[in-house]
């Protein structure tokens, strides 16, 4: 195990306790590891767009005698502007241009993928055909029983929303479905999100676990006790502080 290695599993294990510790209560520890996390991923980004993006974009075809990028570059640079609040004005040009293309770029791909591919992809055969005859294999059979609710579900959810009719009869029928519909859509998507969550919480977890083994000196549990006597004292010191009307 190479010292580099050592070190690096001592600031992940250090920086994650310090993450976590913020589940107890905001601390110095916590916000050290927040601010480092905004200055790093600050900075990495700045070198990605950097060498990725000024040096072959920019100047090498400046550098080549092309004059084609000063006027995307001038529009880049008149951004920074905006960190002076005098001259924040002549950032407009540089955001408005941005913003127009980036909705010229944007709504025609979002109708395409959101929009018409919903469409499309509601719009199946109700029977599947084996050549001349009708296929009533499993599989044909999920796929029909698969559209049949997709088809009631997209209707009763779009009567659900149309407000133009008070909702009596067939169509308050019809929108208690699409609220039993949105439920379980909003439950999948929440699952799918609290599983992807869970996923990085188990990956920092899976390290600290490994950082706690003898070759990398044991990072995790003495961090771990570093941060746990940390906040012991921070809390104590914290009680000890009179109120404030006492120091004024």
């Amino acid at each position: 195990m190479t010292f580099s290695a050592i070190i690096g599993a001592w600031v992940a294990a250090g920086l994650t306790l310090f993450i976590l510790s913020f589940l107890y209560r905001d601390n110095p520890l916590f916000k050290v590891a927040e601010n480092l996390y905004v200055g790093v991923s600050a900075g990495y980004w700045f070198t990605v767009y950097a060498y990725d993006v000024w040096v072959p974009k920019v100047w090498l075809p400046l550098s080549a005698g092309l004059l084609w990028p000063i006027l995307p570059a001038l529009l880049g640079i008149t951004m920074l502007f905006r960190l002076h609040p005098k001259y924040a004005w002549v950032s407009r040009m540089s955001f408005a241009y941005m913003i127009g293309y980036g909705a010229g770029m944007s709504i025609p791909v979002t109708m395409t993928s959101q929009f018409m591919k919903q469409v499309s992809s509601t719009i199946q055969p109700l029977v599947a055909m084996s050549g001349a005859s009708v296929d009533f294999s499993g599989a044909a059979l999920f796929s029909i029983f698969s559209a049949l609710v997709l088809m009631i579900g997209l209707l009763c959810t779009l009567l659900y929303f149309f407000f133009s009719a008070e909702h009596t009869g067939v169509l308050k029928v019809t929108s208690k479905m699409a609220v039993y519909f949105l439920m379980i859509y909003f439950g999948a998507a929440y699952g799918i999100t609290v599983m992807g969550r869970f996923a990085l919480l188990y990956g920092r977890f899976a390290e600290l676990y490994t950082y706690s083994s003898g070759i990398y000196f044991y990072a995790t549990p003495i961090l771990l006790l570093f941060v746990i006597g940390f906040m012991i004292k921070f809390k104590g010191k914290k009680h000890d502080e009179p109120p404030l009307t006492e120091q004024v």
